[in-house]
């Protein structure tokens, strides 16, 4: 068999079998469209409700347990802030999450602000509409472009 005929090779053992053949030809795994770099990293269903429910942002990234939602038009990088403002930024973001009810203290007190973005960590079994109204909250709080949110942590 010619190494061209082997690559194109797609039978398994059984089609052979069924064929007539005796012998077994190769299989071949299909080639990654998207290339050898493209990972997919499979999300749970709660993660998925999480993003159904959130409004004022886009899926950015998402990764173990990690999402990364980006307000709509707000791709291109904008100067940095001091900490000054930072700190500012980030006293309205835990002013604001606090209004939520029945939000734990810990989410508020783990909030961080950094490069416009909005780093939270919470626990894995708060539920997906809690988590969508942080997100949200966070989005519109001035000064924030992005927001992740660490779904991963037992702590939180």
């Amino acid at each position: 068999m010619h190494p061209a005929s082997l690559a194109s090779a797609t039978t398994t053992n059984e089609g052979a079998r069924n064929s007539g053949t005796s012998d077994p030809l190769a299989v071949v795994p299909p080639v990654n469209p998207k290339g050898p770099a493209y990972v997919s990293t499979p999300r749970d269903s709660r993660q998925d409700q999480i993003i159904s429910l959130v409004r004022n942002g886009e899926l950015a990234e998402s990764n173990r347990g990690v999402l990364v939602f980006a307000r709509p038009g707000k791709g291109k990088k904008e100067p940095s802030a001091s900490l000054f403002e930072e700190a500012i930024v980030l006293n309205q973001l835990r002013s604001r999450l606090k209004t939520i009810p029945n939000l734990p203290e810990s989410v508020c007190a783990g909030a961080t602000v950094r490069d416009s973005g909005a780093y939270l960590r919470l626990s894995p079994s708060m539920n997906a509409s809690t988590v969508a109204t942080i997100i949200d909250t966070a989005l519109t709080t001035g000064g924030i472009r992005y927001v992740q949110v660490d779904l991963s942590r037992i702590d939180a």
